[in-house]
């Protein structure tokens, strides 16, 4: 009698006992995750030279006044109440800023690029240390969950050095992605180990608590209720959807996860980054979300062109319609495993879809429709599948045992070197950019970031380049904008005021350019042009800083002093901890002869700046008001710190 095949499926008896162990690993765990941890160290570690990149780091981190300014009580009432591009993740910024105060602050340096450096290094490698701790947590989580020692090991050595994961580490702006899922995994074990492993009620309350708090860091953190179902379903309290007392109990996470929701939609939309690209109907963005869920499929398995912006397409391919069969078959061996109670298939594949369904991008949201960051938690699902199989053939067909082993070496020793070849991608702009011009040379934005960085750098040729490169794809404002900027440096007016105008031509309702425009004309003495494109431009962009200063310069050139002052004040209303700023408000003083206001400010620019200059300005003050001890100490620290004094001062010192 010929033997029964047996059915390959998961054993239901060999579900996790109701009375479980106190600790979810073993002592056989810690070598593993050691060597992980040391792997993923070695790999990454080059990041810590990385720059800042022009990919939203300059909005985000270094021409973010919330992060910039000193770290205080105010600047972090600031940083929580106030959206950056679109996005609230204040959490993320706010570590920016102590890592600022903290490590950068108080230094010395030779100049500013200097200082860039040590912040950018210091971000870097905070993202790296982020990016360990959540190795662990994943570790710990999934022995919580139940899985084995190999299926964790495989899933967790995959989550660590996946080159689809270099993104969330090495590009600073998203250390939300690494600071999110830090307290995603966190709320997640705790959650585990409290209502699984019989932990104290506390632990429920931090799980809640760390969910709280990783809502300021990412809005991805809202899929977690719909994660911890899935962990529900797998350990077997939600093994029928019919199961409701078990989801109405994290109806708080839901609400949550809601509230944020809303709040994160608003942000987006009221800064226009949730415009639908109007190249595609919505029947059309159908096939656009289902060709994003395959790419992200077939890029766990072999990661393909990685690249810093995945730009839509012109039009619509054969192969984005075609995405719909790989979406079908996705969803059908979703339902299937479910019915056949396959729990680590329903497992996987639930993780990857609650994870990854709200970044399918059925909506417009961004430059690009696919992002290698989006995997970073949703892939962990496709990890354990992945795991829990290749510990089965190991363990249960011996004949292909070897073969089987063989192959997942190779495999991971390609992944491994693909990563090792990515982290340098993002060593600065000009890499990251250039790998991106490589893959899509058609596209305008590489262009733009490549050649402010070029501009930024005097490197004026290659931006002029790749300035003109970008133009001839597609004219665009701000790269008219960008150029002109570059043709302000080198004091080539006359082109400078027609890419301006050109921007604005493009669009006309932003108020940079104008104002941009009116500073162009200042530089030409053109002081009423400039003064009706700055105040044109501030009715449309009233809290630009920048026209104020640049409107308070002309009028310091016109010698109106006092409506010099009232921009100043202007300007300091929102960044009133500029040490430049005081220090012009402290000259503008003097000019109208306000001894008392001008000391005032000369105070405050020395108490975030210990400059040669706004000590020589202090002295003449105190000098102007008969405090001549008070001038001369400061006349002589002036002089300390290389500053030619004025002779007045000098017979001062004399004496």
């Amino acid at each position: 009698m010929a033997k029964k095949k047996k059915k390959f499926r998961h054993n239901k008896k060999k579900a996790p006992p109701s009375k479980w162990s106190s600790l979810p690993f073993s002592k056989g765990d810690i070598p593993w995750i050691f060597g992980i941890l040391t792997f993923t160290l070695l790999i990454f570690i080059p990041l810590r030279q990385a720059e800042f990149v022009y990919w939203d780091d300059d909005r985000n981190i270094t021409e973010n006044d919330l992060v910039m300014q000193p770290l205080s009580a105010k600047s972090t009432k600031d940083i929580f109440s106030t959206p950056v591009i679109g996005n609230y993740n204040p959490l993320s910024n706010w570590s920016f800023a102590l890592e600022k105060k903290l490590f950068v602050d108080g230094a010395k340096y030779k100049n500013d690029s200097g200082r860039l450096k040590r912040f950018s290094s210091v971000v870097h490698l905070d993202n790296i240390l982020l990016h360990l701790a959540n190795i662990i947590l994943l570790w710990l989580l999934l022995r919580a969950i139940g899985f084995s020692l190999v299926t964790t090991g495989i899933a967790t050595l995959l989550f660590a050095l996946h080159p689809m994961h270099v993104e969330s580490v090495a590009w600073a702006t998203e250390r939300k992605d690494v600071l999110y899922s830090f307290f995603f995994l966190g709320s997640a074990l705790t959650y585990t180990l409290h209502k699984y492993h019989k932990r104290p009620k506390w632990w429920w309350y931090l799980s809640l608590v760390l969910f709280f708090i990783g809502l300021f860091a990412k809005i991805q953190m809202v899929s977690l209720p719909l994660t911890l179902l899935v962990i529900d379903y797998y350990i077997g309290k939600l093994r029928d959807l019919r199961e409701m007392q078990v989801v109405l109990s994290k109806w708080l996470y839901f609400l949550l996860a809601f509230l944020f929701g809303v709040l994160g939609i608003y942000f987006l939309s009221s800064q226009g980054s949730l415009e639908t690209n109007t190249t595609f109907n919505a029947f059309q963005r159908l096939f656009i979300g289902t060709y994003s869920l395959t790419v992200y499929l077939i890029k766990s398995i072999y990661p393909y062109e990685l690249s810093a912006l995945y730009p839509y397409p012109a039009s619509l391919t054969l192969w984005h319609y075609l995405s719909v069969l790989p979406f079908i078959g996705f969803i059908v061996l979703l339902w299937y495993s479910y019915k056949k109670e396959h729990r680590i298939l329903f497992f996987g594949l639930s993780w990857f879809l609650v994870n990854i369904l709200f970044l399918l991008q059925f909506f417009g949201a961004g430059q690009g429709y696919i992002a290698d960051r989006f995997s970073y938690i949703s892939y962990i699902g496709l990890f354990v599948i992945i795991g829990y199989f290749a510990s089965v053939l190991l363990r249960r067909k011996e004949q292909w045992r070897w073969p089987l082993l063989g192959g997942m070496v190779l495999w991971l020793v390609f992944l491994i070197w693909t990563t090792h070849r990515q982290i340098p991608v993002w060593q600065n702009t000009e890499s990251l950019f250039t790998k991106t011009i490589a893959l899509y040379p058609k596209t305008m934005t590489p262009y733009r970031n490549r050649g402010n960085y070029y501009r930024d750098n005097g490197i004026t040729q290659k931006a002029l380049e790749d300035y003109s490169k970008g133009l001839a794809l597609r004219p665009e404002a701000e790269m008219y904008n960008s150029r002109a900027k570059l043709f302000f440096s080198k004091n080539q007016i006359e082109k400078a005021i027609s890419d301006y105008k050109n921007a604005i031509k493009l669009d006309p309702k932003n108020g940079e350019y104008l104002i941009n425009l009116g500073a162009t004309y200042a530089k030409a003495q053109q002081f009423y042009k400039a003064l009706d494109a700055i105040n044109r431009g501030l009715k449309l962009s009233p809290g630009n800083q920048n026209a104020y200063l640049n409107r308070s310069i002309i009028y310091l050139m016109r010698g109106e002093y006092n409506k010099q002052i009232e921009d100043l004040k202007a300007y300091l209303k929102n960044s009133p901890n500029s040490p430049d700023i005081w220090y012009e408000m402290g000259r503008a003083y003097m000019n109208i002869r306000q001894f008392p206001k001008a000391l005032e400010a000369f105070n405050k620019a020395l108490q975030y700046n210990k400059k040669g200059e706004y000590y020589h300005e202090r002295a003449k003050v105190h000098a102007s008001l008969g405090q001549l001890d008070r001038a001369k100490h400061d006349a002589k620290n002036a002089q300390n710190l290389g500053i030619a004094i004025h002779p007045q001062l000098k017979a001062l010192l004399n004496q």
